[in-house]
């Protein structure tokens, strides 16, 4: 069985999310939430996605490819 979208976060953005899930924690647990019972990116709500990708330092930005990219294969 293929391992969660949260298994497959990239480091560096689950890193960025974990430094502000005490100033916003309703995101965060959201966010959380969403990735760790999908593992397939596009069953994942639009708003995680675009929330997600202000965690990614500008690296990803919201083209297709950038959502389905913040994502270990």
């Amino acid at each position: 069985m293929m391992d969660s979208l949260l298994k497959r976060l990239k480091p560096f953005i689950k890193e960025n999310l974990e430094k502000d899930k005490d100033k916003y924690p309703s995101s965060y647990n959201r966010i959380v939430t969403d990735l760790s019972e999908n593992i397939i990116v596009s069953d994942v709500s639009f708003g995680t996605l675009t929330t997600l990708s202000n965690y990614t330092n500008g690296k990803y930005m919201m083209t297709i490819n950038d959502l389905y990219n913040m994502f270990e294969q």
